[in-house]
């Protein structure tokens, strides 16, 4: 969870982001904003929605907010212990933009290092990249080329290998992601829509020239 309070016309915007965690029972949540005038609004979750970004206007600036104030639920604060399938099958049911710090949790679990999908890794390297993470992103996508090295798939995570390095600054170490990428290329196109992105022989080519720039 996080908050933000910033001034407005006639007082404060507040912002509080609640996300539901891995283990989270999906169901309403009452979010409780209190303010520093001791006024008090409540909000509830939308169990449908992976993270909820919940609004308030008040007189006065956000002072803490409080998720279940009545404790009327069951607040699971350690992590319940899953298999590797388990963690591979819960990337799996991630929606694909919106949910990298999901995607971070699954991938700090101790028990992920056992996951031997290499289309899970791939998929959480994406995430990953989603949420900013691009230090794991890259090594979710280099597990994943570990485990398939069929050319197709070594071929989309080197290129997404040489991403991540181009975003991190790392220039040289993503052009030569990109020239081993096109070792392995087989006249296939990726595409990730989510992005608008098209990613075969030409692009890469182009990356050779240009670096990967990100400003979504």
């Amino acid at each position: 969870m996080s908050q933000a309070s910033t001034p407005a016309a006639g007082g404060f915007a507040s912002e509080v982001r609640v996300e539901y965690g891995l283990d989270s029972i999906r169901m309403p949540v009452a979010v409780r904003a209190v303010f520093e005038d001791g006024t008090t609004e409540d909000r509830w979750t939308d169990r449908l929605v992976p993270v909820n970004v919940l609004r308030f206007e008040s007189g006065s600036k956000l002072k803490e907010v409080l998720v279940d104030p009545e404790g009327r639920l069951a607040l699971v604060t350690e992590p319940v212990p899953r298999s590797a399938a388990d963690l591979a099958e819960a990337v799996e049911n991630l929606d694909w933009m919106g949910t990298g710090e999901a995607a971070l949790a699954i991938y700090r679990r101790p028990e992920a290092a056992d996951i031997k999908d290499a289309h899970a890794w791939f998929k959480l390297g994406l995430l990953l990249f989603d949420g900013r993470h691009y230090p794991e992103s890259f090594e979710a996508f280099k597990k994943c080329g570990e485990l398939d090295r069929s050319k197709v798939n070594e071929f989309g995570a080197l290129v997404w290998m040489g991403i991540i390095k181009d975003l991190l600054g790392e220039r040289d170490a993503a052009l030569g992601f990109y020239r081993e990428a096109l070792k392995q290329d087989t006249g296939r196109t990726i595409q990730h829509d989510q992005y608008g992105m098209r990613i075969n022989k030409a692009w890469v080519e182009d990356r050779l020239k240009t670096p990967f720039k990100w400003d979504r």
